[in-house]
């Protein structure tokens, strides 16, 4: 419960800093390209995520106190789960941004290796290793097409 109350805070610190940021109004500024808007948007989505995860712990149960002494049991396992999709992410900052790549192409690549990694054990478990690959590179490509159209063509923000 911890993890998604961070994720909430986090979130509601971003959007209030995206929503007190300058609108530049003096200079005729479009209202969509405004700074303070895609860090309100991405802010406020993380709480509502945040939110959504603490729901779903709380009706799962997973928010059961842990034993005394026990209550960092799993940050190990943790840990070994996140530092991959941590380097993945700086590989990818420091390996293809702006390096003439296209965009959606490397940031699929990307987001269907987070999604393996972290639903690889699962899909193994249950002898769907193939569907469940085909699944994340669907998802991926879906998800990093529709950001580019979103930043592109909404935000106008062109990207590398």
């Amino acid at each position: 419960m911890r993890v998604a109350l961070g994720w909430i805070a986090l979130g509601i610190a971003i959007a209030v800093g995206g929503w007190r940021m300058d609108r530049l109004d003096k200079m005729n500024i479009e209202p969509w390209s405004a700074p303070g808007l895609v860090p309100g948007v991405l802010g406020a989505l993380m709480a509502v995520f945040g939110a959504m995860l603490a729901w779903r712990e709380r009706r799962a149960g997973v928010a059961t106190p842990a034993p005394a002494g026990d209550a960092d049991a799993d940050a190990p396992g943790t840990l070994l789960r996140v530092l991959p999709i941590l380097v993945l992410a700086v590989a990818w900052v420091v390996g293809t941004l702006g390096r003439g790549l296209p965009f959606v192409a490397t940031s699929a690549v990307l987001v269907a290796a987070w999604i393996a990694l972290l639903r690889w054990r699962d899909w193994r478990a249950a002898g769907s290793l193939a569907r469940g690959l085909g699944t994340a590179v669907a998802i991926a490509v879906v998800a990093c097409t529709a950001i580019a159209v979103l930043f592109e063509d909404v935000f106008l923000v062109r990207l590398p």
